[in-house]
């Protein structure tokens, strides 16, 4: 199956104050990275993802690569 090249996986909404942060926590599992094969059965492929983080999908801040392992 062609994939999409950039999907959401998780999102928080965030209201900040001027010179504020605040830690966010994300947990990207197999199961957020599987999705419906031509056969209709819920899968997952190993294989190296690129995560990107951004106050939109046009304003990406941070970019990482990790790799699903599913042995």
């Amino acid at each position: 199956l062609v994939r999409p090249i950039k999907e959401l996986k998780d999102f928080q909404k965030v209201q900040l104050d001027a010179g504020e942060s605040k830690e966010l926590h994300f947990s990207i599992d197999k199961d957020k990275l599987s999705f419906h094969n031509e056969a209709l059965q819920w899968v997952a492929e190993p294989g190296e993802f690129e995560l990107m983080l951004g106050a939109s999908s046009a304003d990406i801040r941070l970019r990482d690569r990790f790799y699903l392992n599913l042995d």
